[in-house]
């Protein structure tokens, strides 16, 4: 059995905002596994986010984009610590980015408070995170079970840290990609 590298975090995509087909493929493009980013990608990229979104609507989304990848990141820096220490251990990161997120997430929905469209986008928003923190957990959870070090073949020492090492590679592609401007 094969240990998925990523917890499946809920969309940043409020269903009231139309974000273009073409933003969700740069940003799964720019954070996958083997992702890349190049100066032709991050232009398109802006070119296609100032067109259809407003600048508090942008400064929204990158902000939670950023700390939703963070997240990831903290999930397998937990899961190391766990793995290390026998018990489940959460960093302080993590605890902050679960408490934050759904906060960061709030803020883009473009709904008055108490409107049935933002109840409805708040709600949804709630149960995948929901499920975003379970799945977490379970990661957790096994990784602080392994019978020893060498015998856990769900998880290992060499998978946690391959999962930190690609989360810090798609967050520094992503702060590039998020950063308006082009920086080599």
């Amino acid at each position: 059995m094969c240990l998925a590298l990523f917890v499946f975090l809920p969309q940043a995509k409020s269903e009231a905002i139309d974000y273009p087909p073409q933003l969700k493929e740069i940003f799964y493009k720019t954070t996958t596994l083997d992702g890349s980013l190049t100066r032709e990608t991050h232009d398109e990229f802006w070119e296609i986010l100032n067109q259809s979104l407003t600048e508090a609507q942008i400064g929204h989304y990158t902000t939670y984009l950023l700390a939703a990848q963070k997240y990831q990141k903290e999930i397998w820096v937990s899961a190391k610590f766990s793995y290390e220490n026998g018990r489940i251990v959460k960093t302080n990161k993590l605890i902050m980015l679960q408490v934050g997120l759904p906060l960061k997430f709030e803020k883009m929905i473009p709904f008055p408070k108490k409107s049935a469209e933002y109840i409805s986008e708040w709600r949804t928003y709630q149960r995948k995170f929901k499920e975003s923190v379970k799945k977490a957990n379970g990661i957790l959870e096994l990784a602080a079970s392994r019978p020893d070090k060498r015998q856990n073949r769900l998880i290992n020492w060499d998978q946690i840290n391959n999962a930190i090492a690609h989360t810090e590679g798609s967050y520094s592609r992503l702060e590039k990609l998020l950063t308006e401007t082009w920086h080599d």
